[in-house]
Protein backbone atom coordinates (compact mmCIF):
# COMPACT_ATOMS: atom_id res chain seq x y z
CA UNK A 1 0.00 0.00 0.00
CA UNK A 2 1.26 3.50 -0.78
CA UNK A 3 2.96 5.44 2.01
CA UNK A 4 0.48 8.31 1.56
CA UNK A 5 -2.64 6.15 1.76
CA UNK A 6 -4.18 7.94 4.75
CA UNK A 7 -2.30 11.24 4.62
CA UNK A 8 -3.97 14.64 4.14
CA UNK A 9 -2.22 17.34 2.10
CA UNK A 10 -2.50 20.96 1.00
CA UNK A 11 -1.08 20.87 -2.50
CA UNK A 12 -0.91 22.82 -5.72
CA UNK A 13 0.16 21.37 -9.04
CA UNK A 14 2.08 22.11 -12.21
CA UNK A 15 0.30 21.14 -15.42
CA UNK A 16 2.81 19.41 -17.72
CA UNK A 17 0.35 18.24 -20.39
CA UNK A 18 -2.72 15.99 -20.58
CA UNK A 19 -2.76 13.63 -17.60
CA UNK A 20 0.47 15.17 -16.30
CA UNK A 21 -0.53 17.23 -13.29
CA UNK A 22 2.34 16.97 -10.83
CA UNK A 23 2.74 18.38 -7.31
CA UNK A 24 4.48 21.75 -7.11
CA UNK A 25 4.10 22.51 -3.40
CA UNK A 26 2.79 19.87 -0.99
CA UNK A 27 2.38 20.31 2.75
CA UNK A 28 1.20 17.57 5.10
CA UNK A 29 -1.91 18.29 7.18
CA UNK A 30 -2.02 15.09 9.19
CA UNK A 31 -3.31 11.56 9.00
CA UNK A 32 -6.94 10.81 8.13
CA UNK A 33 -6.78 7.62 10.21
CA UNK A 34 -6.46 9.78 13.34
CA UNK A 35 -9.64 11.68 12.38
CA UNK A 36 -11.87 8.62 11.98
CA UNK A 37 -15.06 8.43 13.97
CA UNK A 38 -15.38 12.09 14.87
CA UNK A 39 -16.50 15.44 13.51
CA UNK A 40 -13.82 17.99 12.64
CA UNK A 41 -13.98 21.59 11.51
CA UNK A 42 -11.74 22.41 8.54
CA UNK A 43 -11.43 25.98 7.32
CA UNK A 44 -9.55 27.14 4.22
CA UNK A 45 -8.48 30.70 3.51
CA UNK A 46 -7.17 31.22 -0.01
CA UNK A 47 -5.97 34.27 -1.87
CA UNK A 48 -5.56 33.06 -5.46
CA UNK A 49 -2.59 34.54 -7.28
CA UNK A 50 -0.17 33.78 -10.09
CA UNK A 51 2.39 35.90 -8.21
CA UNK A 52 4.31 35.78 -4.97
CA UNK A 53 1.37 37.23 -2.98
CA UNK A 54 -0.69 34.03 -3.15
CA UNK A 55 -1.71 32.46 0.14
CA UNK A 56 -3.50 29.29 1.25
CA UNK A 57 -4.08 28.49 4.92
CA UNK A 58 -5.88 25.46 6.34
CA UNK A 59 -7.21 25.33 9.90
CA UNK A 60 -8.14 22.03 11.57
CA UNK A 61 -10.45 22.49 14.58
CA UNK A 62 -9.19 26.06 14.97
CA UNK A 63 -5.48 25.14 14.76
CA UNK A 64 -3.50 26.45 11.79
CA UNK A 65 -2.46 23.17 10.16
CA UNK A 66 -0.73 24.40 7.00
CA UNK A 67 0.32 27.52 5.10
CA UNK A 68 1.29 27.65 1.46
CA UNK A 69 2.66 31.01 0.26
CA UNK A 70 3.37 32.16 -3.28
CA UNK A 71 1.91 31.25 -6.63
CA UNK A 72 -1.09 28.98 -6.21
CA UNK A 73 -2.57 29.12 -9.69
CA UNK A 74 -1.35 26.26 -11.87
CA UNK A 75 1.00 27.27 -14.64
CA UNK A 76 -0.11 26.50 -18.21
CA UNK A 77 -3.29 24.69 -17.13
CA UNK A 78 -5.89 24.49 -19.92
CA UNK A 79 -8.76 25.11 -17.47
CA UNK A 80 -9.17 27.52 -14.55
CA UNK A 81 -8.02 26.46 -11.09
CA UNK A 82 -10.42 24.64 -8.84
CA UNK A 83 -10.51 23.67 -5.19
CA UNK A 84 -10.97 20.07 -4.01
CA UNK A 85 -11.51 18.88 -0.49
CA UNK A 86 -12.17 15.31 0.52
CA UNK A 87 -11.12 11.85 -0.56
CA UNK A 88 -9.36 12.01 -3.90
CA UNK A 89 -7.48 9.35 -5.82
CA UNK A 90 -5.66 10.28 -9.00
CA UNK A 91 -3.93 7.76 -11.23
CA UNK A 92 -4.08 5.21 -8.43
CA UNK A 93 -2.71 1.80 -9.26
CA UNK A 94 -4.16 -1.31 -7.62
CA UNK A 95 -7.60 0.11 -6.83
CA UNK A 96 -8.76 -3.38 -5.84
CA UNK A 97 -6.62 -2.98 -2.69
CA UNK A 98 -8.33 0.24 -1.58
CA UNK A 99 -10.63 0.01 1.43
CA UNK A 100 -13.91 1.84 0.74
CA UNK A 101 -14.36 5.01 2.82
CA UNK A 102 -16.95 7.74 3.33
CA UNK A 103 -16.66 11.38 4.30
CA UNK A 104 -19.69 13.34 5.45
CA UNK A 105 -19.87 17.12 5.12
CA UNK A 106 -22.21 19.40 7.07
CA UNK A 107 -22.51 23.12 7.64
CA UNK A 108 -20.53 24.17 4.59
CA UNK A 109 -20.13 27.95 4.44
CA UNK A 110 -18.28 30.59 2.46
CA UNK A 111 -17.26 34.01 3.70
CA UNK A 112 -14.97 36.89 2.80
CA UNK A 113 -13.38 36.60 6.28
CA UNK A 114 -12.70 33.78 8.71
CA UNK A 115 -14.71 35.65 11.33
CA UNK A 116 -17.68 35.64 8.96
CA UNK A 117 -18.00 31.86 9.07
CA UNK A 118 -20.88 30.74 11.25
CA UNK A 119 -20.22 28.49 14.21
Amino acid sequence: MAENSTKLFLQNNIFDGPGQCNPDQRIGLGDAAALRGGWHRFESHIKWSAGSDGLAEVFDDGRKAAVLQGRNISRAAPKPNYFKFGIYLHGTQGTELITPARVYFAGLARSETREGLSQ
